[in-house]
């Protein structure tokens, strides 16, 4: 497999004031082959938002992507899927508490 050099950046915003929200883990997966059910995503990176509210990741991997991040322990807020992009791509994360999902793999993140 060749190796390709992606920077996926992004900021974090709170859904209600639309102010910077640090300090949240951010998971980046990617989806195995074949597909067989949601445990084909492999963590390939993690981050954390700072004070801005801004993350990186350096990514290595073709995509497709999925990104995750926690509100509390075992508790998996939102998923937000990242189709596969060429060097460099920005996002923005709306981050809300309300209607969290919890899985059963959310205890390995």
């Amino acid at each position: 497999m060749t190796a390709v050099n992606k920077v996926l950046e992004g900021r974090v915003l709170t859904e209600r004031t639309r102010s910077p929200k640090a300090g949240l883990d951010l998971y980046l997966l990617r989806l195995n082959e074949p597909v067989m059910s949601m445990q084909s995503w492999d963590r390939i990176a993690t981050a954390r938002s700072d004070r801005n509210g801004r993350f990186s990741f350096n990514i290595s991997e073709a995509g497709p992507y999925e990104l995750r991040w926690k509100h509390e322990a075992d508790a998996v807020e939102h998923e937000l899927h990242i189709g596969d992009f060429d060097t460099k791509k920005q996002i923005e994360v709306i981050y809300s508490n309300k209607e969290r999902k919890v899985f059963p793999w959310a205890k390995d993140l």
